[in-house]
């Protein structure tokens, strides 16, 4: 579905095709937010109310491995930081991050990434979600190609 085969014009592509970015020092300090923060809290992959940490990305496929082979009725002892909604989907959740980030984005799955749930923007901390770091990326770009003004 994500078509992680299709022909590449550049050195390495992620998915369809598309540029990866080229890797890089950007790449050794990663960091995971949103619903990779969520399904590592959920599954204790972090520690309950931490609001990030530094794990290996081999973390998701060790849990994977643990949910998946959980009977249904005994998720919630096994895994009690999970919310009632998400106990259906906490094998596939786990099992669809850890293929996105080593099939789809190549990382390592030795690589240490940082799994965060806010970011510090100059005297605050904002919830970290992609459309938010999104956003930021491309106001940043336009603002120092001098499109809008700085805000």
């Amino acid at each position: 579905a994500l078509k992680i085969n299709a022909p590449c014009k550049y050195d390495s592509c992620t998915f369809n095709g598309i540029w990866n970015g080229g890797g890089g020092d950007g790449e050794k300090n990663l960091y995971l937010s949103s619903s990779f923060y969520w399904t590592a809290l959920d599954s204790g992959i972090l520690k309950q109310n931490a609001t990030g940490g530094r794990i290996l990305v081999n973390a998701y496929k060790d849990t994977a491995k643990r949910a998946c082979s959980t009977k249904f009725m005994d998720v919630k002892s096994n895994f009690p930081n999970v919310q009632e909604d998400d106990i259906p989907y906490l094998c596939m959740d786990l099992v669809y991050i850890y293929t996105l980030l080593v099939d789809g984005l190549d990382l390592n799955a030795s690589q240490k990434v940082e799994v965060v749930k806010d970011v510090k923007y100059k005297n605050s901390e904002v919830e970290a979600s992609w459309p938010l770091g999104c956003a930021i990326d491309v106001t940043s770009s336009l603002t120092s190609k001098g499109l809008i003004e700085k805000i």
